[in-house]
């Protein structure tokens, strides 16, 4: 099948008029495509290069790739990957290191409620294998 295409610009809208042409056939077509529009982003030159070297090994180009970026995000409502903010980072570092402390202080309570608090590592870790190799 033959395709040809013929494309009238007009002001805010790209119209394209697809004819696909074969020996049954001859239909026409006219799909829309929306004015395309420049978009600037600043990043540091290195930045870019690699970039650029990475879209070329996919075989793609810059524009392409910020485009599909663009429509995934659009696409699930969500940015590919996660996003927080500064004072959320620091409530979630803060947060993890309350709770690290609290697990260990447990641990220290039921050592000495055991009777294991003095022992160790080497101590805990010979009774760990006794009762390993009990259960064989």
């Amino acid at each position: 099948m033959n395709v040809f295409a013929r494309c009238d610009f007009e002001e805010n809208i790209d119209i394209a008029h697809v004819i696909p042409y074969n020996n049954v056939h001859n239909t026409r077509k006219e799909v829309q495509f929306v004015k395309a529009v420049n978009v600037t982003v600043r990043v540091d030159e290195e930045t870019k290069r690699e970039f650029d070297a990475f879209c070329e090994n996919v075989g793609m180009n810059i524009t392409t790739a910020f485009n599909m970026f663009m429509r995934a995000v659009l696409r699930t409502r969500e940015l590919p990957f996660p996003v927080t903010d500064i004072e959320s980072q620091e409530y979630s570092r803060k947060t993890t290191l309350a709770r690290g402390r609290e697990a260990f202080r447990k641990a220290q309570e039921q050592a000495v409620i055991n009777g294991t608090s003095n022992m160790t590592l080497d101590e805990i870790n010979d009774l760990i294998a006794a009762c390993n190799q009990e259960r064989q």
